[in-house]
């Protein structure tokens, strides 16, 4: 890979933008049950995408000054991407993202979901402008933007399945969809929070229960869903030892990190608990459309890890 390139390529972290797709996946064959029709479905996933890459992005344009202190070995100041072309990139991503957003919502004669576009791409600027500074912040900011994304393609999801008749998702049915990734997000977010330095037991606990909180939203969601209960494809127990196993695993690696806070342990425990953001996905995916569906979200998994080889998603 050339220089250039790979300068680029660690810009954007292009290995996570893999979660946000999943992300996409889940809302919409929850709401949906299968991917049709596709060029809606293929233009959901390539706006979300762009929006994702471009939060990465614009990060690192507003934190050039921290990171040439803490990260200096970062694309922006190492000097190997200048930060006006940095700045260009990420502000051409957004709004291409939010371009094929609104194209979406035409294909599905809807406004809609144009909107929670424009309020997706609002919450990426807030965060990397302003929230990614403050502690106390950066968590509910980050956990409100994949909300969106998952809300995002829910919204499309719906239009399209009242195009063809089927019965829609009342509001608290589409809310109880992003609690989970909410909570699981802002866990992931605080727990990372120190993750250049000596993290703060304490923070990392706390981390822990939220995203732990996240996992049970997760968990008990198809039960909370009257109207969609009957649509859980395994067993009530063996949807219990799942979640079980899922939590344990992520669990492990932040147990590690809180015995011994330093940078290495922090950082592998939030690129755990990343990946497993598309496990969880899968998950969901697996108890409301069927094994076939949730193993087409895990092997997002593949691409993920195989690009992880030249770039960190963190």
């Amino acid at each position: 890979m050339g220089s250039k390139w790979r300068a680029c390529f660690e810009l954007l972290r292009f290995p996570a933008v893999f979660t946000a797709v999943a992300d996409v996946m889940m809302g919409y064959l929850v709401v949906r049950g299968d991917l049709d029709p596709l060029p809606v479905f293929a233009l959901l996933v390539i706006a979300s995408s762009c929006l994702y890459l471009s939060g990465m992005v614009l990060n690192d344009v507003y934190d050039a000054a921290v990171d040439a202190s803490e990260r200096p070995e970062r694309p922006i100041p190492s000097g190997r991407i200048t930060l006006a072309a940095a700045s260009r990139l990420g502000w051409s991503l957004l709004a291409g993202g939010v371009g094929l957003v609104w194209l979406a919502s035409l294909l599905v004669s809807a406004w809609v979901p144009g909107v929670v576009g424009i309020l997706l791409a609002g919450g990426i600027w807030v965060y990397d402008s302003v929230a990614a500074k403050h502690a106390s912040l950066a968590p509910i900011v980050m956990a409100m933007c994949r909300s969106l994304n998952v809300l995002l393609a829910m919204c499309v999801a719906k239009f399209v399945a009242a195009l063809d008749g089927d019965p829609p998702l009342t509001e608290s049915e589409r809310m109880i969809g992003c609690v989970g990734v909410a909570f699981y997000i802002a866990g992931i977010t605080w727990f990372a929070r120190a993750e250049a330095g000596t993290s703060n037991r304490w923070q990392l606990i706390g981390a822990m229960i939220t995203m732990l909180v996240g996992l049970a939203a997760y968990a008990i969601s198809p039960f909370l869903l009257h109207s969609r209960t009957t649509l859980l494809s395994v067993h009530e127990f063996g949807w219990a030892v799942l979640w079980l196993a899922i939590a344990g695993v992520i669990l492990r690696r932040c147990a590690l990190a809180v015995a011994n806070p330093e940078p290495p342990l922090v950082q592998i425990a939030v690129r755990s608990a990343l990946r497993s953001l598309i496990v969880i996905d899968a998950a969901i995916v697996l108890g409301f459309c069927g094994a076939a569906w949730g193993w087409a979200v895990l092997a997002l998994l593949v691409p993920m890890l195989l690009l992880e080889r030249w770039s960190s998603t963190t």
